[in-house]
């Protein structure tokens, strides 16, 4: 068997979280086995923990960087002793150095995963250490894997790495009527055009942006009956709920907060947008697609997301361009000409899985 060792803040519901339960569940158990190595205690992603725990994993939860870090690399350096054949450390910045620098001291391999463009928090500062923490710590004999170009460009500069999609499940989230129903009756929905975000509620997604946009869509096409569904939570939602209210549109937008079959609401959906202000190669994205769904994405998005060509980017500086291609997008289209571009390509779970398997059957160092 063939033992990784997966190291990750946290087991969150997050896009290099996903890409990890996705593969798990996808991925040969006899074969291969995922332990994890986590910072935060608190884990939010209750299908994770029950899919490791299912599959045999174990779960450690290492003292925190910032608090502990001599702590964290003595833990750290104790587990990969135990026989791991690889490390797979995910990162959306370098700001945390240990992992790699106790994985380069094992005899095991190690793999850096580059799963965003820029650092979430942090500021200036953050990417002032992300940059030297790359040029320090960043091995040549890691093995490198990003989500996309941009992601490749930020982590690992020039150097060449491999392009692993973040694939979904296709199976799980082509359109279903029958499931569209039900869920449009849960939320007293009828004919209404809904419009569809997936996400933390977090200043990074932008839902601000969504809900003034909402307001402009109602005030210059009331034909539509446009509503908005935000599925996801998080610590701007107050805020949201209260920028609602002063535009006097609360009744037209739904808040779902967490849910667990976040898949089936993509067939709710009539049009996808997506504002964040920046992403790497997101699975919301991709997942829309799959279900087929024309969407509207932020400009700062990687154009490595329109697999379908059914994605327009537009600036967030110009609202007004989204709120006339969201009135085309209510027009009426065949959303399994969409959906069946999605499958069989790099963006299908079963195509992705079997490129990990290759990653993790041998060494493919790339320098």
């Amino acid at each position: 068997m063939i033992k990784i060792l997966h190291v990750i803040h946290g087991l969150n519901l997050g896009g290099a979280e996903n890409f990890i339960f996705n593969l798990l569940s996808a991925i040969n158990h006899t074969k291969y086995r995922f332990d994890f190595a986590i910072q935060e205690p608190n884990i939010k992603h209750k299908q994770f923990k029950e899919l490791i725990e299912s599959t045999g994993g174990k779960i450690y939860v290492i003292p925190d960087f910032t608090k502990n870090p001599i702590g964290q690399y003595k833990q750290l350096k104790h587990l990969i002793s135990c026989g791991y054949s690889y490390v797979h450390i995910h990162m959306n910045a370098f700001i945390n150095p240990i992992p790699a620098i106790a994985a380069a001291a094992s005899n095991c391999k190690v793999i850096i995963h580059s799963h965003s463009t820029q650092n979430g928090r942090g500021g200036l500062l953050g990417k002032l250490i992300h940059k030297l923490n790359k040029q320090l710590f960043l091995k040549d004999n890691f093995i490198r894997l990003s989500c996309s170009k941009a992601a490749s460009m930020w982590m690992f500069g020039n150097k060449d790495s491999q392009n692993i999609s973040n694939a979904v499940d296709t199976n799980k989230y082509i359109y279903n009527e029958s499931i569209r129903n039900r869920l449009r009756s849960k939320h007293n929905l009828s004919n209404e055009y809904v419009i569809g975000q997936v996400g933390r509620l977090i200043p990074l997604k932008n839902q601000a942006f969504s809900i003034r946009l909402l307001a402009n869509i109602i005030r210059l096409h009331p034909d539509i009956n446009a509503k908005l569904m935000l599925v996801g939570d998080g610590s701007d939602k107050e805020k949201l709920i209260s920028l609602a209210r002063s535009l006097k549109i609360s009744d037209n937008i739904i808040f779902t907060g967490n849910v667990h079959n976040a898949n089936e609401y993509y067939s709710v959906f009539d049009s996808f947008i997506m504002t964040s202000l920046f992403e790497g190669l997101t699975y919301a994205a991709i997942e829309a697609q799959t279900a087929g769904l024309k969407s509207i994405m932020s400009d700062t998005i990687s154009k490595e997301v329109n697999i379908t060509d059914s994605v327009d980017f537009l600036s967030l500086a110009k609202p007004e361009l989204w709120v006339e291609q969201l009135y085309l997008n209510s027009l009426k289209y065949d959303r399994n000409i969409i959906s069946q571009k999605v499958i069989g390509s790099a963006f299908d779970l079963n195509v992705m899985v079997k490129s990990m398997e290759n990653i993790y059957c041998k060494s493919n160092n790339l320098n």
